[in-house]
């Protein structure tokens, strides 16, 4: 199953995100994942594009910051995924459990979600490390080639 990882951008790159990405991938999941440079140039600043990108997939999996807080972002697109038909798994604050959420819990603002993102990306600072590129690579060969039109909603 395709499944979309909607997660704060604060942690895109993090021990947090490769956490989430493992236990899904465990699960048996191909994890389409919003960081990743093809997805970041195709869609870029448009949410409706990410939108798309996400009910594209098969279901979506609603990452919350440590704290169990959920971005403005990511619950606007869990909210599109519920709209489409799509699961929506909700992850434990502590990404050990993953289960089907018939609603998205309450968000944060875009100011607050904005707030949170500059203090998890500070909290990463030195702490960031390069990507390991040959296991970009395998996640790449495993997700289909995409491009600009691929972002946008097909038409029926």
């Amino acid at each position: 199953m395709r499944v979309y990882l909607a997660h704060p951008i604060g942690t895109y790159g993090s021990a947090r995100e490769r956490t989430a990405i493992a236990s899904l991938t465990a699960l048996g999941h191909t994890v389409v994942n919003p960081a990743e440079a093809q997805y970041a140039r195709a869609c870029g600043a448009d949410m409706a594009r990410w939108v798309a990108l996400a009910q594209g997939c098969d279901a979506l999996a609603l990452m919350p910051f440590a704290d169990g807080a959920i971005g403005a972002g990511a619950a606007m697109e869990a909210r599109a995924a519920l709209d489409a038909g799509q699961p929506v798994f909700l992850a434990t604050p502590d990404l050990a459990t993953w289960a089907i959420s018939p609603t998205v819990p309450r968000a944060l603002t875009i100011a607050q979600t904005r707030d949170r993102n500059a203090t998890a990306r500070a909290a990463q600072g030195a702490a960031r490390v390069q990507p390991d590129t040959a296991r970009h690579a395998d996640l790449l060969a495993r997700v289909p080639p995409f491009g600009k039109r691929a972002c946008r909603r097909p038409v029926a």
